[in-house]
């Protein structure tokens, strides 16, 4: 059999929807999450704590490649796991039940998300997980109820996500988010970073982005590639009380030690 193409997992799920544009990152939520954009030269977009590599190369011409610029969330699906073995929650019942918009009764707690160690930008192998107020970030919450403590972990997630987000604007603007991985099926994940990052967010109806993406790479990157329908659109709702909440959590992950 033949090889046509050779790639890593995350490398090709870029390529599900074709030759990726430069305006777009693509964010893969699973166990970990990815936050990827291409780049048009290996020496564009040096950003302190983020990863450039080598996306994809042609092996004739040799000279033909792409690079992208790459952030890393280790507690995403992972912190959904701690949480699960914490309180006995049904998560996959949990996340489908919860409102896009939190009501405040619900969003009074922020979470300092170590599971798994911070990946970019900060990387950091070892940092605490904990609960604390949303009010004041220094003091640590030892009781709440499960749905406070599920909403506080999702938005660790995003704002996880859209520090990354972020810091790759530094190099570029960016006018949209697509994601994809098991996680994308939570509209409060979506949404909340849609609201962190101000940049509209797309679902599609495609959840398993890397086979599409290899086949597209084992094709040879046709110009006619078949688009994916978007299943919904997140756009930025102005949620001033989403973005008081990003800002005092990381607050509270400066207090220990992380900053960007």
């Amino acid at each position: 059999m033949p090889v046509r193409a050779c790639s890593g997992d995350q490398s090709a799920a870029v390529f599900a929807f074709g030759v990726p544009a430069p305006t777009t990152a693509f964010v893969n939520v699973g166990t970990g999450a990815f936050v990827q954009r291409a780049l048009a030269t290996s020496g564009a977009g040096a950003t302190p704590g983020l990863l450039r590599s080598v996306l994809h190369a042609e092996s004739a011409p040799a000279h033909k490649v792409a690079y992208s610029l790459e952030g890393t969330v280790n507690g995403a699906g992972s912190a959904i796991d701690w949480l699960a073995r914490r309180n006995g929650l049904d998560m996959t019942r949990a996340l489908q039940t919860m409102p896009a918009v939190l009501d405040a009764s619900v969003a009074t707690l922020l979470f300092v998300n170590g599971v798994g160690g911070l990946g970019a930008p900060y990387w950091l192998p070892d940092f605490p997980t904990k609960f604390v107020r949303a009010v004041s970030p220094q003091l640590e919450v030892t009781e709440a109820t499960d749905m406070q403590e599920l909403a506080a972990v999702v938005e660790s997630i995003s704002f996880l996500i859209a520090v990354n987000v972020d810091a790759m604007q530094r190099v570029a603007p960016l006018s949209r988010l697509v994601i994809v991985g098991g996680l994308s099926n939570c509209d409060c994940l979506c949404q909340t970073l849609a609201e962190a990052t101000g940049l509209l967010v797309e679902r599609p109806v495609l959840r398993e982005a890397t086979a599409r993406g290899i086949a597209f790479l084992a094709a040879g990157r046709p110009p006619a590639w078949q688009s994916v329908p978007v299943e919904r659109r997140f756009p930025p709702m102005g949620q001033p009380a989403v973005r008081e909440r990003f800002e005092r959590w990381r607050v509270a992950m400066a207090l220990h030690g992380a900053t960007a």
